[in-house]
C-alpha cells in the first residue's frame, strides 16, 4: 500500500470590514494579514474586504474563517458562532477595554446642547450594523431615557470606508441636525482639516 500523500491544507478565508476612515485600526491590517500568511502559507489565506453588513451576512453564513473588525461588531457576532482571538492596544491607547466609544456631532450654531435636546431631529450614521457609528449611540439614547426606535425624526446612513466624510459634509450643509461619530473621529479630521476647527462640536 502506497504512503499516503500529505493532507491537503483548506484555504483561509479572512474577511476585514471596511474601517470608518481616517481609522486608526487601518495600520493593523497589512502587518496581520502578512502574520497569518507567513504561518499558513500565502497562497492560502483569501482576503476580501467587506462592508459591515455584508461582513455579518458572510459570518452567519459561514463564509470566512477569520475577521477583523470592532470589538462591538464582534460582540455582536458571538452569537454566531465567533470567538475573539487578539486584541489591540497601543501606546497612545493601552487598554483594550476602554479604546472605543462613540461622539454625537453637531454643527457649532446647532441650538442642541444636550442629547435629548436632539429628540425629533435627523440623524446621521455609518449603516444599521455599525456599532460605534451607529448603535452604541442609541444605547446611550436609551441610558438617558430616550427610546431609540423613535427618538430621532428621520436617519439617514452614509456607509463605512469614507462614509463619515459624506455624513460632515452633510452635517455642514444642514442634511441632518446630529451626527453619530467614531470616538476619536472629529479630532483626526481636524488635524488634517483646520479650516474644520471650530465648525463642529461634541
Amino acid at each position: 500500500q502506497a504512503p499516503a500523500g500529505p493532507r491537503h491544507q483548506p484555504d483561509v478565508r479572512m474577511g476585514i470590514v471596511y474601517y470608518t476612515r481616517p481609522s486608526r485600526n487601518e495600520i493593523i491590517i497589512p502587518a496581520t494579514i502578512r502574520a497569518i500568511q507567513a504561518r499558513l502559507g500565502a497562497e492560502r489565506v483569501i482576503v476580501k474586504r467587506y462592508t459591515l453588513t455584508d461582513l455579518a451576512a458572510a459570518i452567519k453564513a459561514s463564509e470566512v474563517d477569520v475577521f477583523l473588525a470592532s470589538s462591538g461588531f464582534y460582540r455582536m457576532m458571538v452569537e454566531h458562532g465567533a470567538r475573539d482571538l487578539a486584541t489591540l492596544a497601543s501606546v497612545e491607547e493601552p487598554n483594550p477595554s476602554k479604546n472605543d466609544g462613540s461622539t454625537f456631532v453637531v454643527r457649532m450654531d446647532s441650538p442642541i446642547a444636550t442629547l435629548m435636546d436632539a429628540s425629533g431631529t435627523r440623524l446621521g450614521a455609518s449603516s444599521p450594523t455599525a456599532f460605534l457609528g451607529y448603535l452604541a449611540g442609541l444605547g446611550e439614547v436609551a441610558r438617558q431615557g430616550g427610546n431609540p426606535d423613535r427618538f430621532f425624526r428621520e436617519t439617514i446612513f452614509f456607509g463605512g470606508d469614507y462614509g463619515a466624510d459624506k455624513l460632515l459634509e452633510a452635517l455642514r450643509q444642514g442634511e441632518v441636525d446630529i451626527g453619530i461619530f467614531r470616538r476619536c473621529w472629529l479630532e483626526d479630521h481636524e488635524a488634517g482639516h483646520l479650516a474644520d476647527k471650530g465648525v463642529f462640536r461634541v
